[in-house]
């Protein structure tokens, strides 16, 4: 049958697409307990520019124009606050 490696790379897919959801929920669960809200800054968790952001977050950066890759560039000013209540 010509046809039998299509189903099974196709099962391999959904198994993929599931497991990037649940990570994505996952990390989206994390950020929210730490009252970390990127939404509003990254609209793919998985994306490359949250991924840069992550490595940033794991070496201790606090610098925001380091975070958020805009360091040396004209962009719009984020505000990071440090007060889960504001």
């Amino acid at each position: 049958m010509p046809n039998s490696g299509c189903g099974e790379l196709s099962r391999a897919e959904s198994t993929s697409s599931l497991a990037a959801r649940r990570l994505q929920k996952q990390l989206q669960s994390l950020f929210d307990e730490c009252h970390i809200k990127l939404s509003s800054v990254v609209s793919d968790l998985l994306g490359v520019s949250a991924i840069a952001l992550f490595k940033a977050l794991a070496e201790a950066e606090t610098k925001p124009a380091v975070l958020f890759g805009t360091e040396g560039s004209k962009t719009t000013t984020v505000c990071v606050v440090d007060d889960p209540e504001v």
